[in-house]
């Protein structure tokens, strides 16, 4: 399995993939680092923001964007197994 189709596997479609979350066999971050600059420039991947990708679906209208709030649920509230944050609503 390649690099792509292990990410693809793993993370899934329009779901937010951190870079500090992958590990791939026992291949360095730089290395890391250069497969996910291939994958972005060939289109497969995009980058929602530093350090914070995403396998788009094709629409009608082009490539999909990914959800922010999936980006704050995953980066800020929880990794799908632990709950390290909440969210609160401010009044006023």
């Amino acid at each position: 399995m390649n690099f792509g189709e292990y990410l693809k596997d793993k993370y899934g479609v329009n779901e937010p993939i951190r870079i500090e979350d992958i590990q791939f066999g026992n291949y360095s971050q730089p290395w890391i680092f250069k497969e996910l600059k291939k994958l972005v420039e060939s289109g497969r991947l995009k980058r929602f923001d530093t350090g914070i990708y995403y396998f788009p679906t094709k629409t009608v209208f082009g490539d999909s964007f990914l959800d922010p709030r999936k980006v704050v649920r995953k980066r800020f509230l929880s990794d799908g197994e632990n709950v390290y944050g909440y969210i609160t609503e401010l009044h006023g």
